[in-house]
């Protein structure tokens, strides 16, 4: 069926010279658009405006979604070709399609970094550049830092004998703590990287010290910037305190007793409020002294009132002073000489850092350059130098104008989550009118979905495009806006949920924000929004933990009643299963826990952080034998290879050995036994052929890089094979081509560490446990037939029929950083030994103390914080297509006996303030709370709240989309997840219809004959796989098992570095593929492989296999002269084509099924006639005459080319050539005899 799209759609769609945001809501087909836009302005481009793929830069922010791109871009310029309506049309179709390999569609990173070796020269960089992980320059700049410090260390010794001021020692200790060795070296690696995402960390950390500095010298703090936020912070909360007040004082002047009792509290402090005010206005000093002496009248009792109000406004009102109370402490408690000494020692501190982290940069940068190493935030800062001429990124260089000409448009998605230097990038590089305006940049994204702040994301810069853009349908504006708001995902229950919680949780969320159900099916999707409260009276111990084993349960009995209930459908009537739900978490500990809790319970989940990659027993068991044969003398990991399959030694065994030589090493106790013993059970032999193992491990890890040892212990302890047959007791449950996967992920991870300027088994080792230290490495899971469980982040961009999250009480992470790093204030931190704090409280120094500047800029930070929480919420709801479940276990204060309430009546009663909550919630409940209790369904709830209710909530027309649940939790035990149960409820009766019964038996019995065969073949082939023939699968399987196979390489792992035939086949394909043809001419190949090499198109590999003399001929043959003057040239044009499976398999008879064949060809060109050539290269070795043997090869992969060819440009292929390379000479084929013959 045919797309329509929508009005809004079809604006974005519409071509002009201007830049054109759009603000796309979730689930509102924003990628169709996209890729829509790009093939309609490749294929009816405007008058005089007629452009190709390579003149676009389309960038997302994920590889995978590049990827994506590419291949939906490429299957609509194919549909293109097929449903062209004119000549023009297609021709403009396939000269796409076969420029797509060289298209810019790719990551930022992925751009900067090929603009950055194109351009290494300007930056004095090497040629070869290669980009390290994150743990190599943790390792690079662990040890610059060590050797960095201990030389500060001595030069401060030095400097306090000599009586020479010197802070860092005092700085040191500041920031050091007392179990952790490593603290200062994590704070200066936290500040550095954050100091990343900034244009010019120079700059700011020199705008850093000038801010202190300008407290330092201020007569009146309330003119530096530092006072003034405080000032602004104070202005704040009086505000919004009188608000309070004064909606209070309304609702008093209703009702006489609140009015008489009330009222006159209310007044007294709405004027001490308004005095604190004044006092700001005259200054800090008087701000001060006005705080000492602050005191706010007693509040009345309400409990005997009438009014349910009374208490609700007593509680707001009590909330909305102790604000201001706090602002005391936070801010105000310091005199202005104490502001300008907290200062002055803050300068200290800054100037220090300043020092340390500049040179860290020097001398990180040189250690890089030296070894051409480069993070992915030194190319996106060294782009930027190459697109700017100032350090500010304000004046765009003379190289940014060439590279801007480039490109005739601007395709970003995901904008919401560029960071500053992103973005100035981006700018350099659009197109600019003759005023210098820019134009030319499609800008996609949605400021409610940014949730990557912790990676630099900066909504804040979409908010101002969306802000400051023209409407779309203004005419002459360089700059437009519009927005999608169709959602074409999600049921018309989440979105009236969704909206109506956004309305109330966002501060910007009007009609063009609003989501509007655009799903064709939507009438069938009844089902509302639950939230179900867990009450866990039940419980013998209500701690955190059993809440949330309690809310586990919950969500395990609600999981078996969808699969059980034979009514729960989708809307094509087909019963939901488990691969159809996914279980959202905030954050990783909470998937961990579900995924232990439903694999007791036989329930299987897909949770691929669920255990860590150096958690799962093949990792654990191939790194304990790297440490073995690094180290024999680790007792610890040589026991567990002793104990695994590797050695077959049984605890008694070990035991026995152990005992010959307490008071030594496990290994020597080994050697020892097996020298002196005089055992006959077999235990000597055993010991023997494990020492003899060891001792070809450790000769074949001498000298040797880690991925090249790895390979070897492979094939030597035959450890693919153990994994891929050792049963579930010594493995656990992961299946096994999971377990092989993992250890090729650790295979890939020693290729990466061997790329590194580290070597050695022990460094690897080292490596290995640095990535472990510094947090999770994503392993292989088993990916179907389960639940899944993923965090809010993981599921960006990922929708599912039925959504579960969970634990959504769960508290935001609080900012727990020493360090903080503000545009507008600079660098704060604690300071140990604050004046006001030592006077006030004994402090002797050794406490770090908050000073007002770290408080302004953590405030800053915890409410930026929140509103990415905010965010993360509505990213969680837009997930769900059919139905949404939401769970929550709440927490309430201790009673005065101890232990933790869980009983929902507190909890209900504080969510009764829907103001507050809203206000001051910090939880996805608390906001969902802020929403319904000001619908009158939520009194259900709250006069009735230790019993199971449900409360109900409705649109204008009566129609239920939300309702709330409270279910009583027990700790009786539940049945194990059985999938006989869950398949039962597909076994519907029905009444056969015997007409089409008959068809069906009469399809299968035509169709018997060949269904072996069939099922015997894969869907997808290669081209390649049909030479002479021969067939492989392209997804064949891991080949683990059998003795040969086995102690040859593993079938997973070739060595990159073996020069066979076939790499230089590739090589030489590369050249061909990527050759500038009339440079070659010209200049030579060899030349043209260099350049090649240079831009990253050929690896040094590759240049070292090509023969220059063979191609320099190619140049001189008749071939390629008509190459040269054909209309057109497409190269290395990768295709799709359906063929009729009867036609390349053998006996298979005339059926419907299809075999997609996949490949590339090397060459085609338009001759004059219109009419094409099809050209393959091949670098076969064949005598010479035996021309015969290469067309008998290569025949059928030809004749799928021209076939291939004429589908994509409905024209015929007259002539078809083989180039052999070996030969020197082109081979014709008669295309009309050309049929490519069956497997």
């Amino acid at each position: 069926m045919k797309f329509e799209f929508t009005d809004a759609q079809r604006k974005a769609l519409a071509v002009g010279d201007y830049s054109l945001l759009v603000a796309a809501g979730a689930g509102s087909g924003k990628t169709r658009v996209l890729i829509e836009r790009v093939v309609r302005r490749l294929l009816q481009p405007a008058a005089g405006k007629a452009t190709d793929i390579t003149r676009f830069l389309i960038v997302t922010f994920t590889n995978a979604a590049a990827g994506e791109l590419c291949e939906r871009i490429r299957k609509a310029l194919t549909e293109a070709v097929e449903n062209a309506p004119d000549a023009a049309t297609r021709a403009a179709a396939v000269k796409n399609l076969a420029l797509l390999p060289q298209a810019k569609i790719c990551t930022i990173d992925s751009f900067c970094y090929d603009f950055v070796r194109a351009h290494a020269e300007r930056l004095d960089l090497p040629s070869k550049l290669r980009i390290a992980d994150e743990t190599e320059m943790d390792v690079l700049m662990d040890g610059i830092l060590d050797a960095l410090i201990e030389e500060k260390m001595a030069e401060s010794e030095k400097n306090r004998r000599e009586g020479k001021e010197d802070y860092f020692l005092t700085v040191y200790d500041m920031f050091s703590a007392p179990r952790d060795d490593n603290a200062f070296i994590k704070t200066l690696k936290s500040v550095y990287g954050a100091l990343l995402h900034r244009p010019s960390p120079k700059e700011f950390l020199e705008k850093a010290c000038a801010l202190y500095r300008e407290g330092e010298n201020a007569e009146e703090p309330f003119d530096t910037v530092y006072g003034n936020g405080m000032k602004a912070v104070l202005q704040k909360a009086i505000s919004q305190a009188v608000l309070v007040l004064e909606n209070g004082l309304l609702t008093c002047d209703s009702d006489e007793q609140m009015h008489k009792t009330i009222s006159p509290v209310l007044e007294n402090d709405r004027e001490t409020l308004k005095n604190l005010a004044s006092s700001a206005d005259a200054g800090f000093r008087a701000t001060t002294e006005y705080f000492s002496g602050l005191e706010f009248k007693r509040a009345p009792s309400v409990k005997k009132m009438e009014n349910p109000e009374a208490p609700l406004l007593m509680a707001r009102r009590r909330k909305a002073l102790d604000k201001i109370k706090a602002l005391k402490k936070r801010y105000f408690s310091v005199s202005p000489e104490l502001f300008r000494l907290c200062a002055a020692d803050c300068l200290h501190v800054a100037e220090v850092l300043k020092e340390l982290l500049l040179k860290t940069e020097e001398r990180l940068w040189e250690v890089k350059r030296s070894h051409g190493v480069l993070s992915f935030s030194d190319v996106e800062r060294l782009t930027l130098k190459l697109l700017y001429d100032d350090p500010a990124a304000t004046v765009p260089s003379t190289l940014a104008d060439a590279a801007a000409s480039s490109f005739d448009e601007l395709y970003i998605d995901e904008y919401q989550d560029v960071d500053p230097i992103q973005d100035r990038i981006f700018l350099a590089l659009s197109r600019k009118t003759p005023d210098g305006t820019e134009c030319g940049r499609f800008l996609v994204g949605d400021a409610k979905q940014s949730i990557y702040g912790f990676r630099g994301a900066t909504p804040e810069i979409f908010v101002g495009y969306r802000d400051t853009f023209a409407p779309c349908d203004a005419d002459g504006e360089p700059c437009r806006k519009l927005f999608m708001s169709d959602n074409f995902r999600c049921s018309q229950s989440v979105i009236d949920f969704t909206n109506a919680v956004f309305e109330k949780v966002f501060d910007h969320y009007d009609s063009n924000e609003r989501l509007i159900c655009s799903r064709a099916d939507k009438a069938a999707l009844q089902e509302p929004v639950h939230l179900l409260l867990c009450n866990t009276d039940a419980l013998e111990d209500t701690v955190k933990e059993n809440r949330q084993l309690a809310e586990a349960q919950t969500l395990y009995r609600e999981i078996l009643s969808i699969l059980n209930d034979p009514d729960a459908k989708d809307t094509l009537g087909k019963h939901y299963t488990l691969s159809d739900m996914a279980i959202l978490t905030a954050k990783w500990d909470s998937a961990r826990m579900l995924e232990r809790y439903f694999s007791e319970r036989n329930l299987p989940v897909v949770c691929e952080k669920g255990e860590s990659f150096f958690e799962r027993r093949e990792i654990r068991l191939a790194l304990a034998v790297l440490a073995v044969a690094d180290n024999p003398q680790k007792d610890i990991p040589l026991a567990g290879v002793l104990r695994s399959p590797i050695g077959g030694f049984d605890d008694d065994e070990l035991v026995k050995i152990r005992r010959k030589a307490k008071d030594k090493s496990l290994y020597e106790a080994l050697c020892g036994f097996f020298e002196e013993s005089d055992e006959k059970s077999g235990l000597k032999e055993k010991a023997g052929r494990f020492l003899s193992l060891l001792s070809e491990l450790r000769a074949a890890a001498r000298g040797c890089g880690a991925s090249e040892f790895l390979r070897k212990m492979y094939a030597l302890t035959d450890l693919p094979a153990i994994c891929a047959a050792g049963d579930k007791a010594l493995f656990g449950k992961l299946s096994p081509e999971a377990r092989k996967k993992n250890l090729m992920l650790l295979y890939d991870r020693a290729r990466e560490f061997d790329s590194t300027v580290f070597r050695g088994i022990s460094a690897f080792l080292d490596y290995m446990n640095d990535i472990k230290a510094g947090g999770e490495m994503k392993s292989c899971a088993d990916t179907s037939g389960g639940i899944r469980i993923m965090t809010i982040h993981r599921s960006k961009g990922l929708e599912f029929p039925i959504c579960f999250l969970f634990n959504i009480d769960r508290d935001q992470s609080s900012v727990k950083d020493v360090c903080f790093l503000s545009d507008a204030h600079g660098m704060t931190f604690k300071l140990k030994g604050y004046a006001d704090i030592r006077s006030v409280a004994g402090n002797d120094g050794f406490v770090a103390a908050d000073t007002p500047f770290k408080n302004l800029a953590a405030e800053e930070l915890a409410a930026s914080e929140t509103e990415e929480y905010k965010r993360l919420l509505y990213v969680a709801l837009t997930r769900a297509r059919d139905r949404l479940y939401l769970t929550a276990s709440p927490r309430t204060v201790k009673p005065q006996n101890g232990g933790e309430a869980t009983s929902l009546a507190p909890v209900l009663d504080a969510a009764a303030d829907a103001e507050g909550m809203l206000a001051e919630g910090d939880t996805f409940l608390d906001w969902i709370f802020g929403y319904a209790a000001e619908n009158k369904a939520f009194e259900t709830l709250a006069a009735h709240p230790d019993t199971p209710r449900t409360a109900t909530f409705a649109d204008e027309t009566g129609r239920v989309f939300f309702d709330i649940r409270t279910v009583l939790c027990t700790q009786e035990p539940e049945q194990p997840f059985s999938e006989t149960a869950a398949e039962a409820t597909e076994q519907t009766a029905f009444e056969p219809d015997e007409t089409l019964l008959e068809k069906i038996r009469t399809s299968i019995a035509a169709r018997k004959a060949c269904l072996d065969g069939i099922s015997a073949v894969p869907p997808k082939l290669t081209v390649s796989l049909l030479k002479e023939g021969l067939i492989d699968y392209e997804d064949a399987p891991l080949a683990v098992l059998g003795e040969r196979q086995i102690r040859e390489v593993p079938d997973f792992i070739r060595e990159s570095e073996k020069k066979n035939a076939a790499e230089r086949g590739t090589a030489m394909h590369v050249f061909m593929q990527f050759a500038d043809f009339a440079a070659c001419e010209t200049k030579g190949a060899k030349a043209e492989a260099n350049r090649l090499t240079d831009e990253g198109f050929l690896t040094a590999a590759q240049l070292e296999l090509l023969d220059f003399e063979r191609l320099d001929g190619f140049f001189q043959t008749p071939l390629y002269k008509r190459i040269r003057s054909a209309r057109s040239i497409y190269r290395e044009l990768r295709f799709n084509l359906k063929v009729p499976a009867n036609e390349v398999l053998s006996g298979v008879p005339q059926t419907e099924d299809f075999v997609l064949v996949q490949g590339v060809i090397d060459c085609f060109i338009e001759e004059a006639d219109g009419s094409f050539t099809v050209i393959d290269f091949k670098t076969d070795r064949v005598g010479k005459g035996d021309e015969q043997i290469l067309i008998d090869r290569y025949s059928n992969q030809l004749a799928l080319y021209c076939r291939a060819v004429e589908d994509m440009t409905k024209a015929p292929v007259k002539q078809a050539f083989l180039f052999s390379f070996h030969l020197m000479k082109e081979i014709p084929l008669d295309t009309k005899h050309l049929r490519f013959g069956k497997i």
